[in-house]
């Protein structure tokens, strides 16, 4: 399995600003010439759109890619690209989600179906016997958790065989996800993470202060805002990128592919261009160089 993951949501249309489909489905593509052979989406990425969308662009490749899909969140429709939405992680809708999710992908079964979010109003360990029920049955291979704490990893390996587990991580906001990791790699589960670029804040393209419009989730976040500490990690990110000569993503990126216990590092991408550029991160590292040491050397990552 490759290292790097393509993280399909901008497919779904919605929540990340402006997105050229076709350009973001040209990406897919190149995805697939450059090597990479794992494709994260989930059901309600653009409410559908996006597995659809990932479909099409794969065509054939769907069959022999790895697919990661994700369900246990229901939606109402109220207008284009918007949705009220809510967990329901119940055996009856996982069935409904794992059909429709075979459906919009076009295959006959899901190599990775994960339980998005925690759902409060559902037992977890009945999500769990519906998962293995979807494996009997043929329709996922392998099942696992996304979102989910270290202590609920431990309750499903009760009653089931999860194979995988998917988490935020990066040089900003780790801390939360390392009980989690740490639970996982001691069970043998693969890691998947996400939110290696912090939504583009480690990348170096904006700066203290960037605005963004309604329609893209980053105007609600946090680190985004001015007074944020989240900015000088940025600013420490940046630099040891010029020192480098390396694009302040390649710099965000190694910091979590240097993490032996991760399986594989899930970015999304808008385009061919931003697909090459995440591609080209594993490539020209000398031996035994550490960006871990180098940022928390200057007290700007993981401190």
């Amino acid at each position: 399995m490759f290292r790097i993951g393509f993280g399909a949501e901008p497919l779904g249309g919605t929540d990340w600003g402006t997105v050229d489909i076709t350009e973001a489905e040209r990406a897919v593509r190149r995805a697939v010439d450059l090597g990479l052979d794992v494709f994260d989406t989930a059901d309600v990425y653009g409410l559908g759109e996006s597995e659809r969308r990932l479909a099409a662009a794969l065509g054939a490749a769907r069959h022999k890619v790895r697919i990661v899909t994700k369900g246990g969140i229901k939606w109402t429709q109220l207008g284009p690209g918007r949705a009220q939405t809510e967990r329901d992680a119940s055996p009856s809708h996982l069935r409904r989600a794992v059909e429709s999710s075979l459906r919009r992908l076009a295959i006959d079964v899901i190599p990775l179906y994960l339980l998005h979010w925690p759902d409060a109003r559902t037992p977890l360990e009945e999500s769990v016997v519906e998962l293995e029920r979807l494996k009997g049955r043929g329709l996922v291979r392998g099942w696992g958790l996304s979102n989910h704490g270290a202590e609920d990893i431990a309750r499903v390996c009760v009653v089931g065989r999860p194979d995988a587990i998917e988490v935020s991580y990066n040089a900003l906001e780790w801390r939360s996800s390392e009980a989690v990791i740490a639970e996982a790699h001691q069970r043998g589960l693969e890691v998947f993470t996400y939110g290696a670029l912090a939504q583009g804040l480690l990348t170096g393209k904006f700066r203290r202060g960037v605005t963004f419009p309604a329609s893209d989730r980053r105007s609600r976040l946090e680190h985004f805002e001015p007074g944020n500490n989240a900015w000088s990690v940025a600013q420490s990110v940046d630099a040891l990128a010029r020192q480098l000569e390396r694009p302040p993503l390649h710099v965000a990126l190694r910091w979590v592919l240097e993490d032996p216990r991760v399986s594989c590092v899930v970015v999304g991408a808008k385009t061919s261009a931003q697909i090459e550029q995440i591609r080209s991160a594993l490539n020209g590292w000398g031996d035994g160089f550490s960006v871990r040491s180098s940022l928390h050397g200057q007290g700007g990552a993981a401190v």
